[in-house]
């Protein structure tokens, strides 16, 4: 999971050193909404007030899980 929210948001670093559950947040200074992302292996929970973002968002990790032939639940 690490992985592609890596490769989705830009200021997340390309590996982590824990294991355990991981929590990052985001606010965008411009329009003053804000994205959660909490996530350990296998799985994932965003929050947002913007529903462009939490769309954004599902559509790269449905993009990359048909890519990689893995099912997920939204």
């Amino acid at each position: 999971m690490h992985s592609w929210i890596s490769n989705c948001l830009a200021e997340v670093p390309e590996r982590v050193n824990s294991t355990d559950e991981n929590v990052k947040i985001f606010k965008n200074v411009f329009v003053e909404t804000y994205l959660i992302c909490k996530y350990s292996k296998g799985e994932a929970e965003f929050k947002s007030d913007n529903l462009s973002t939490i769309s954004v968002i599902k559509d790269f990790i449905t993009k990359e899980a048909t890519t990689r032939h893995i099912k997920i639940e939204l």
